[in-house]
């Protein structure tokens, strides 16, 4: 899958996703784009999958009908990232285009 992550998503997590293409947004000159624009950019550049931080770009912005796929980590303050990467990975197989998916977290241990 393509991933792209959004400015509040810890870049070094990008490295354990391992046989996905994870870009950032900063990387890809998006560090102004938010919401729906950051959405659109996505798509145009045929991502699969958004990982957002922004808790209320689901209820701003209408994901049904995109060719995109929403997750939303629940909390949002990520203590330890790399060690919730089991659940990141089973909320990609789960989800398709159209949907979000909010990933919570086990543990934080």
């Amino acid at each position: 899958m393509r991933i792209v992550f959004d400015h509040g998503v810890p870049h070094a997590l990008r490295h354990q996703l391992t046989g996905h293409e994870v870009n950032t947004a900063d990387y890809l000159g998006w560090e102004t784009l938010n919401n729906g624009d950051l959405l659109n950019a996505a798509e145009d550049q045929r991502f699969d999958v958004l990982i957002t931080t922004d808790q209320a770009l689901v209820d701003q912005q209408r994901i049904t009908g995109r060719t995109i796929r929403v997750l939303v980590p629940a909390p949002a303050n990520w203590p330890i990232p790399g060690r919730h990467i089991p659940e990141i990975q089973e909320a990609l197989d789960q989800t398709s285009p159209g949907t979000v998916a909010q990933i919570r977290f086990t543990s934080d241990s």
